[in-house]
């Protein structure tokens, strides 16, 4: 992904995984800074708990900005769910791709009910 700029206002996550087998990975290359606004929704991208999700860049430091309105029942997700890094850890690491680093650089009450995230991949 490159300078996407993605603003959903669906009643579910901006992208949701859905594997019937164990182990699959979702792997998103960042080409260039990138931001995901879910306006109703405390997950932006929701994969199942069998599901892996793979940061990476085309090269360059990259930044993913997910903006999320956390819901009413404790589930934060800050902006993603998925196998080693959800409601039950928030271990950045886990994000990662083989020789990529990621971290969460920034976590931002905006005062509106929305949380702003700012995850740096290297």
């Amino acid at each position: 992904m490159s300078g996407l700029n993605a603003v959903y206002y669906g009643a579910g996550a901006a992208v949701i995984g859905g594997g019937t087998n164990n182990n699959h990975i979702l792997t998103i290359v960042l080409a260039g800074d990138c931001v995901i606004n879910n306006m109703f929704k405390g997950g932006a991208i929701v994969l199942e708990n069998t599901e892996y999700l793979n940061l990476k860049t085309s090269g360059s430091e990259q930044t993913l900005t997910i903006t999320v309105r956390p819901d009413g029942g404790g589930s934060v997700y800050k902006g993603l769910q998925a196998q080693g890094y959800c409601s039950d850890s928030h271990d950045v690491a886990n994000l990662a791709a083989p020789g990529f680093t990621v971290s969460l650089t920034s976590e931002t009450d905006n005062g509106d009910g929305t949380t702003t995230y700012v995850y740096t991949v290297q």
